[in-house]
């Protein structure tokens, strides 16, 4: 029997899925311009492309019907996707600069509209097409990198390989624009690189028809040379951290395949397959973690660079506590990390270096969670339809994980794909993998024995009644008192972060803030905070606010319910070595603070902006004493001190 062929509706049906991945392409590309990790900025494109994305829906609809529109999968993807976006939408309510928080929504919004118009691609055909302008824009973007990178303006991590890219870049033409930094390249050729190969295990005529079977020695041709090139920029990079997570994906890809052969379509020898993936998965994981500690142990090459890593995440997951529910704001990690976290007045870094805490501090606990729950909808899909797929679809799903894999891996030691303009390829993998799972699931359709299509709502349903509870857990078990220390500081930030400019940090500097701006709501939360015992955040803000406002004696007794509970981070032993200062108590002080970075230097601005300045000699007096008991002999501090004794009045200090 022949093939029915289809009508001239039927076939410019065809043609809407291929305009859906067009409009997605154009509204990333507009929000490309939006910004980067650094700072985010406003260019006159806004959110209006907002309007090509919710395009794609009415066109899926109308190509295919709403019903059959929502294929296996897509339910749970689109669940996620969705709680994703609502812990975006509560981020930007918190945000204390909006116009910056919107911008990175645009980004996110983008992201999700491009992976969501993979997702409705119908067929083969259309799923390969895709994934052929995923390879282009993969090349493009690693010659992109090649033609304009400054080889002489990053630091030298493989001396030969930057010797080969300065030698490459002398012989090619030099081409102007935007200048991509060789990690983010790195994080999103490690992303793509996966897809383009499985892209070239498949026979060109299999989505481009017998009529081009001539071609396809020129398309395989190109599809390699695509590879190549991706895999060259990848090179070039020198990301670390994206070639270990693509090597890990490409590792257990290998190991699982050695392990278990090929996938087989019988379910119990499947089942040991899947088992085999999962322990193999743990053995990986495991053997990084004692190899990370053995470095940490040790004193192993990497040691200190680790370390510091470690420090940044500590860094990262409290700041995250403070804003549980809700975020910090979307593109805002840095200001509020510097002024809340480290209690320094000017910004140090722009993330964490780790692309799972930076979700968890910018979108709260239901933005980790919504991310988390993709991954498992990925695994899941895979493990429910690989089986019973084509060659070709398994080999797009495998790819997948292996992405998903290194994005993962990548994003535990950067965060290229969440903190640039990189997020707009952070849900390509899973919307490639929604294609393929449904395509799989609907050419499975006619079978008994995988009649049912995919999981009920209530299933999915339960998944997030689940993520609620553990959210609740992670908040320490107070889940009260973590939403009134989150609202508390949502308050707290957008009242001062609004007036205070960390780049004019004395005009007014942060006390000078505290004292002017109307912090009646904030305290209101973090007080009602407080009343429940445990809880840190509360306290520090409410002691950060009362030593700018020359309440000691209070912010010494608030810190030290802190202290006698067991809390010996970094901001509560700087904030409780603070009040001890201004109480006298210097010889405790000294030796709560002592061993953490930059504790001198704030004691001594403090010496200076906050007490002598305002002739508080005495308290003046004591700051100076403990700088010099941390820095003896050094910067003049015991001689400061015993000027502003003698100001106040006091007796000099015994030698």
């Amino acid at each position: 029997m022949t093939k029915a062929k289809r009508s001239p509706t039927g076939r410019l049906r065809m043609l809407f899925p291929y305009l859906e991945l067009a409009l997605a392409l154009a509204a990333a590309a507009l929000w490309y311009r939006t910004g980067g990790a650094v700072w985010f900025q406003e260019t006159g494109v806004g959110l209006w492309p907002v309007v090509l994305v919710a395009a794609l829906w009415p066109l899926h609809w109308v190509a295919h019907g709403r019903r059959r529109g929502r294929t296996p999968g897509q339910t749970g993807y689109a669940l996620c996707l969705a709680l994703f976006l609502l812990s975006a939408g509560a981020s930007v309510w918190a945000a204390y600069d909006r116009q910056i928080a919107l911008a990175k929504l645009g980004l996110l919004l983008g992201g999700i509209g491009l992976a969501a118009a993979l997702a409705h691609q119908p067929t083969r055909r259309h799923l390969y097409v895709a994934l052929s302008l995923l390879a282009a824009l993969a090349a493009c973007l690693a010659v992109f990198f090649i033609l304009t990178n400054d080889w002489a303006a990053h630091a030298v991590k493989v001396a030969a390989v930057t010797r080969l890219g300065e030698a490459l870049s002398a012989a090619l033409p030099d081409v102007a624009g935007h200048r991509i930094t060789p990690n983010v390249v790195g994080g999103m050729l490690a992303a793509l690189l996966p897809l383009a190969l499985a892209l070239l295990s498949v026979r060109p005529r299999t989505w481009l028809g017998h009529a081009f079977e001539r071609w396809t020695p020129l398309l395989r041709t190109l599809c390699g040379l695509a590879v190549a090139l991706a895999a060259l920029g990848l090179l070039f990079s020198v990301s670390r951290g994206a070639w270990l997570g693509l090597g890990a994906g490409a590792l257990l890809w290998g190991l699982w395949r050695w392990a278990g052969g090929a996938p087989s379509a019988e379910p119990e020898r499947w089942r040991r397959q899947l088992l085999a993936g999962g322990l193999l998965s743990v053995a990986l994981a495991l053997t990084a973690l004692l190899g990370g500690y053995a470095i940490l142990t040790l004193g192993l090459p990497g040691a200190e660079a680790l370390s510091g890593r470690l420090e940044l995440w500590r860094n990262g997951l409290i700041l995250a506590q403070d804003y549980a529910y809700t975020g910090v704001g979307l593109g805002l990690f840095s200001i509020p990390l510097s002024v809340y976290t480290l209690l320094i007045h000017v910004g140090y870094i722009v993330y964490s270096h780790n692309m799972w805490i930076d979700v968890l501090a910018e979108q709260g606990i239901m933005g980790l969670a919504a991310l988390m729950l993709l991954g498992a909808v990925a695994v899941a899909r895979f493990a429910r339809w690989r089986r019973v797929a084509s060659s070709g679809l398994g080999r797009v799903m495998e790819a997948c994980l292996v992405s998903l894999v290194a994005i993962t891996v990548h994003g535990v030691f950067d965060n290229v794909l969440y903190g640039s303009r990189g997020v707009l390829i952070l849900f390509v993998p899973h919307g490639i993998m929604v294609a393929a799972t449904s395509l799989a699931a609907r050419e499975a359709a006619h079978s008994k024995e995988h009649a049912r299509t995919g999981p009920r709502s209530w299933e999915w349903l339960s998944s997030l009644a689940v993520i609620v509870v553990g959210a609740l857990a992670i908040t320490l078990g107070r889940p009260m008192a973590a939403w009134h220390a989150n609202l508390g500081a949502v308050a707290q930030t957008q009242a001062e972060l609004q007036v205070y400019d960390p780049l004019h940090f004395d005009e007014p500097n942060l006390d000078q803030v505290r004292r002017q701006v109307d912090l009646t709501a904030a305290q209101a939360h973090l007080e009602r905070a407080a009343s429940w015992p445990g809880h840190p955040t509360a306290r520090r803000r409410l002691a950060a606010i009362a030593l700018a406002r020359g309440a000691y004696g209070q912010a010494l007794a608030l810190m030290q319910v802190s202290w006698d509970a067991g809390h010996r981070d970094t901001p509560t032993r700087l904030l409780y070595g603070d009040a001890l200062v201004a109480n006298g108590y210097v010889a405790e002080a000294t030796e709560t603070v002592a061993g953490l970075p930059w504790a001198a230097a704030r004691l001594e601005g403090q010496a200076w902006s906050r007490y002598w300045v305002s002739e508080d000699w005495e308290r003046a007096a004591y700051a100076y004493e403990a700088v010099a008991r941390l820095q003896p002999g050094q910067g003049g501090a015991e001689q400061r001190a015993a000027d502003a004794r003698r100001r106040a009045g006091l007796p000099p200090l015994e030698p």
